[in-house]
């Protein structure tokens, strides 16, 4: 009769590991996060919904979705904008881990690196929405590298997230011929569609796009 109780007890044991396993899978990977120094005090939030449990929010979190918001060109890969928030990100990371510990640290970076490129910083309040005008049409800039209204007109689409093809006519020969074929006359050039924009005619591009 001892033979059962010793040969459940046998049985037993690997069966509760085995339908154990993603816990047990679960506490080794907080256990190493611990020790690597990392905060394991939350569930992933996956989890957490699934049990129901309510996320807590981020603030830094919030803040970069509010600066996309505001700055849509953040969010396009190798912008002029995109690039300077990353240097910026990098140089507070090695002289002002303060800043970076702030919970509106992404919209102060994307102020600075709109002002950098020439910009003025907009109303943390107030995004800015691509309209529908500007959906689906190209635009095509032929600038100088020493032009600074052809500065003020990237930053200008920068921050509607308007994407656009950046000619600049000195470095380029091809550039060149292609702006002098459209009768430029000095820069910025833009070509919106097929309408001529000459110079940085805020104006007009708004009417536009």
């Amino acid at each position: 009769m001892k033979t059962l109780p010793v040969l459940l007890l046998v049985i037993g044991l690997p069966l509760a590991g085995y339908l154990n396993r993603d816990r047990l899978s679960e506490m080794w990977a907080k256990h190493n996060a611990a020790v690597a120094g990392e905060d394991v005090s939350a569930e992933p939030a996956a989890a957490g919904a699934q049990r129901g449990a309510a996320v807590a929010p981020n603030p830094a979190k919030e803040a970069q979705t509010r600066a996309t918001a505001i700055y849509p060109g953040l969010a396009i890969p190798n912008s002029a904008l995109n690039q300077k928030f990353v240097a910026l990100y990098k140089e507070a990371q090695a002289s002002d881990p303060a800043l970076l510990a702030r919970t509106d640290w992404p919209l102060t970076l994307a102020e600075r690196a709109v002002v950098a490129l020439g910009g003025k910083a907009m109303p943390r309040i107030a995004p800015v929405a691509v309209s529908a005008r500007a959906q689906g049409k190209q635009v095509v800039m032929y600038t100088t590298s020493h032009c600074p209204y052809c500065k003020q007109a990237k930053t200008y689409l920068t921050q509607r997230g308007i994407p656009f093809r950046e000619v600049d006519i000195e470095a380029s020969g091809v550039g060149k011929l292609e702006y002098q074929r459209l009768g430029g006359n000095g820069v910025p050039l833009i070509m919106v569609g097929g309408t001529k924009v000459e110079g940085f005619d805020e104006k007009e591009l708004n009417r536009l796009l």
